[in-house]
């Protein structure tokens, strides 16, 4: 697994639908989304991230 570290991050949001979610900014090519769990997480903590992610 990969080893990244927790970030908060403002998004402008596009549109939503459902469950599901279009972000318009505030997000770079690559990065990766925590949606659940992230009352648990930290500012700068370190997270272990699964091949493929989940």
């Amino acid at each position: 697994p990969q080893s990244s570290s927790v970030s908060a991050r403002e998004i402008k949001v596009a549109s939503k639908s459902g469950g599901s979610f279009t972000v318009a900014g505030g997000l770079e090519a690559g990065m990766r989304v925590v949606t659940a769990g992230v009352h648990s997480l930290a500012e700068g903590q370190k997270v272990k991230v699964p091949e493929g992610g989940v």
